[in-house]
């Protein structure tokens, strides 16, 4: 498992990647955010500096028809003060009178119309500076939209990225450690080999001494170790007798075993002497010990069971007071 240095050395190592990997496409998405901000910012400018134009114009040239309409009326009178006179009731004059008239009604209309078209498109302009700034500010949450939809993806996939990273970092680490714990594992089985060979390799250096001490030797010493040998291996395989489970009546053979012999010492010791003719009790008890320590395996040498003599004469296993030639 990596430690807590190694996790914040990869989490920085994986942030600079992403960071490598994923800026061009966030550093040109903030730049189109940009560019549209200034362009709705210089829509809206625009649209009101043509407007306020249109208004400024028309207001301007209010004053002008008015003046202008003004000193028609002027020359007008003027050229009415110039006319000849003619009797009332003379065709002429009734018609100068109605033609004076129309021209005053037409000088007048003139003027409001010219006023009210002015006025009118004062008010168009102000109405499509409305239009104009509203269809620029849709534009700019169009594009806002559109952007923060591909930064959210790019967000998106920055995430999935460094979730990847780290995931091949973790699958790293699981197979240096499953490598790691082969390599402890495979280490723990050539040791404990080389220490089942070393055990056996002392096992049969012992093996390889005891059965050198347990060779028959001429004289009285080979002849008793082949007694000692023999005695011990009829132990092994001998049987004693108990009452049958299914009839009291009868008895049946068990083969010998350590709690036997040990609960009927005395008994054993006397059957093995029975059936060697010859065998001292020392010897006996001798053959009872290898028994008791080796069962059906090679006892080595008679003198490797030494059994001692208490204070009333009796002899018992191992401890102090060994005699130093127990067989004289």
């Amino acid at each position: 498992m990596a430690s807590s240095t190694t996790k914040t050395r990869r989490q920085r190592q994986i942030a600079a990647e992403s960071r490598l990997k994923f800026r061009p496409a966030e550093a040109k998405l903030a730049q189109q955010l940009r560019d549209a901000a200034a362009a709705l910012e210089q829509g809206e400018a625009t649209a009101r500096s043509v407007a306020e134009t249109v208004r400024q114009a028309a207001k301007s040239a209010i004053p002008q028809i008015t003046k202008a309409t003004q000193e028609q009326q002027g020359l007008a009178d003027r050229l009415r003060g110039v006319a000849p006179d003619l009797p009332a009731d003379s065709p002429y004059a009734k018609a100068g009178a109605v033609e004076r008239t129309g021209a005053d009604t037409r000088l007048g209309e003139l003027r409001t119309g010219a006023i009210t078209d002015l006025v009118q498109q004062q008010n168009r302009a102000t109405a499509g500076e409305a239009f104009q700034v509203q269809n620029v500010r849709n534009q700019y949450v169009a594009a806002k939209d559109r952007i923060g939809a591909a930064q959210a993806d790019v967000a998106a996939q920055k995430g999935d990225y460094e979730a990847q990273r780290l995931g091949e970092f973790a699958e790293a680490d699981r197979k240096i450690a499953h490598e790691n714990a082969k390599q402890t594992r495979s280490q723990r089985f050539t040791a404990s080999q080389q220490e089942d060979r070393q055990a056996a390799s002392r096992e049969a250096a012992r093996e390889r001494e005891r059965n050198k001490d347990s060779k028959p030797k001429k004289g009285p010493e080979g002849k008793l170790q082949a007694k000692f040998v023999t005695a011990v291996s009829k132990l092994a395989v001998s049987t004693y007798e108990v009452p049958d489970p299914k009839d009291p009546k009868k008895v049946i053979d068990k083969p010998i075993d350590a709690a036997n012999v040990t609960a009927n010492r005395a008994e054993v010791e006397a059957g093995i002497r029975a059936g060697n003719p010859g065998m001292s009790a020392e010897m006996a008890r001798r053959v009872v010990q290898a028994y008791l320590k080796v069962g059906k395996g090679n006892p080595g040498s008679f003198k490797s069971y030494k059994p001692a003599k208490t204070l009333g004469g009796a002899i018992k296993q191992g401890g102090v007071g060994t005699p130093a030639k127990p067989f004289g």
